[in-house]
């Protein structure tokens, strides 16, 4: 049943919890291994985000929305996912650019 939410997974692993979904658990993870793994091998964080963020909307949300265990509404689609992955990474970066210059200046 849909709430006025964009998006929603209609299953819940605990039934007396609100969903915990996926975009709250394991797409911040991937996001933590991917900048980690950018930093240990020199590479462009923001392409690699990208390439991640399509994954996850173009690849991992259709497999989802197949098996019903995914279900988007109000004209959504997968682009509009990429989007947000993206933009999801990019303030969390930005977050994280913060607390890196909050560390460094507590040094000087």
């Amino acid at each position: 049943m849909n709430d006025g939410g964009l998006w929603e997974y209609p299953y819940q692993l605990v039934p007396f919890l609100a969903s915990f979904a996926l975009d709250a658990s394991l797409v911040p993870v991937c996001f933590m291994l991917l900048y980690q793994w950018t930093l240990n091998h020199q590479k462009n964080l923001y392409l690699y985000a990208a390439l991640l963020s399509a994954i996850l909307a173009f690849v991992l949300k259709p497999i989802m929305v197949h098996y019903h265990f995914f279900h988007m509404f109000y004209g959504i689609n997968y682009f509009h996912l990429f989007l947000f992955y993206y933009v999801f990474f990019l303030v969390s970066k930005l977050i994280t650019n913060v607390f890196i210059w909050l560390e460094k200046s507590a040094r000087s």
